[in-house]
């Protein structure tokens, strides 16, 4: 007689197996985790499914154990026993697997960017060190902050600063947005190119919104919104969502307390969302 709970086991996890490698086959994984960490997750599926062998084994070596008691007709009482903790905690770990093959993967979009956040609300790394001063005067470590985020962005930003203009790209969008939200003066009248998905907030001119993209440092839980505010007269008719690529000449606007950078778009139309609509911060 097999083991339920020993089956029940074996699964579950070949169930977590066959979900990660379906995933991986249909390109979904990036929609879950960085795409750079992939491997990492493909070496998951791997154990899984070798745990997965290892529990057929727990199960035959159950059936050998009970037949070598001799037990009577009904002998049961070398199977696990069901508890009603045991049974909850099957319960929680089934239904990541019933929601990851029955429900589609969503793409993040404007109504989570509203709950989380958007970095233009956020001053410069400058600026943030200066209200930190102010907050706790500490000027060492504002000091040492300074020096480092010089040291991060000096390079891009002496790569930047020659190109005629600046065209975003998938594998470069974190590192230049931070480049020029560091240093926004350096790049008054720059051309810029980008895309993203349209996100109003509340407060901004009709004429406003934000072109906006989801970074995703290692995966879906620590998801946030980078973009830059733009302005063009047609932007009052474009609904959130909607995906646009934009061009235009970079200036700094007030928004609130703080400087930021902004682009007036003199070219702009609505295009499709990408196979992965995420950008991803460069690993160091």
């Amino acid at each position: 007689m097999l083991n339920s709970q020993q089956l029940l086991r074996a699964g579950i996890l070949l169930g977590f197996a066959l979900l990660i490698g379906q995933m991986h086959w249909t390109g979904e994984i990036a929609k879950y985790i960085n795409i750079k960490y992939s491997a990492m997750s493909l070496i998951a599926c791997a154990l899984l499914f070798l745990l997965f062998l290892a529990q057929l084994g727990r199960i035959r070596n159950t059936q050998q154990t009970q037949h070598d008691h001799h037990c009577g007709a009904g002998c049961d009482h070398h199977h696990l026993r069901w508890s009603f903790k045991g049974g909850l905690a099957y319960a929680i770990l089934s239904i990541p697997l019933i929601t990851g093959f029955l429900l589609p993967a969503k793409t993040l979009d404007a109504a989570m960017a509203s709950k989380k956040g958007v970095m233009i609300q956020s001053p410069s790394p400058k600026a943030s060190a200066a209200s930190m001063e102010e907050e706790h005067p500490i000027p060492v470590s504002r000091e040492d902050q300074l020096v480092y985020l010089d040291d991060l962005y000096e390079d891009s930003l002496n790569v930047l600063i020659q190109q005629p203009e600046i065209i975003f790209n998938d594998f470069d969008f974190v590192e230049y947005a931070d480049t020029i939200s560091f240093y926004p003066r350096e790049f008054i009248g720059k051309t810029v190119e980008l895309s993203g998905f349209v996100y109003k907030e509340e407060g901004m001119d009709p004429s406003q919104l934000v072109v906006a993209r989801f970074i995703i440092t290692h995966c879906l839980a620590d998801a946030g919104v980078i973009g830059f505010m733009a302005e063009w007269e047609d932007a009052e008719t474009l609904q959130e969502d909607t995906w646009v690529r934009v061009k235009g000449t970079l200036d700094i606007t007030q928004y609130g307390d703080f400087e930021l950078p902004k682009l007036k778009v003199e070219e702009w139309e609505m295009v499709g969302m990408p196979a992965d609509p995420y950008v991803y911060p460069k690993l160091k």
